[in-house]
């Protein structure tokens, strides 16, 4: 898991999925439960950013400054109620 912070009160916690990971976290809302699965992608080193929490006041520019300073092919993120999945791709310019 990764992880950036802004002052003292923003934070936002992500993975970096490879393609398969990201396909399985797409469908699965309850992935964080499976402990081999956090494992594994605690391991790798992908090219699309899922963030699991954000915590700001509100003002989420700075994560999104990160993301586009990266090589990420796309950021992911479930709603609140885990009851849907979004994502954004090609979000740098390569």
């Amino acid at each position: 898991m990764k992880w950036i912070a802004e002052d003292d009160d923003k934070l936002v916690l992500f993975f970096e999925l490879s393609d398969d990971q990201l396909e399985r976290v797409s469908k699965d809302n309850k992935f964080f439960f499976d402990t081999d699965f956090i494992d594994e992608c605690e391991q790798t080193k992908g090219c699309h950013a899922h963030v699991l929490r954000i915590y700001s006041n509100g003002d989420t520019s700075f994560f999104y400054k990160h993301f586009k300073d990266n090589s990420y092919k796309s950021i992911s993120w479930w709603n609140k109620t885990r009851t849907k999945f979004y994502i954004r791709r090609q979000i740098c310019q390569h």
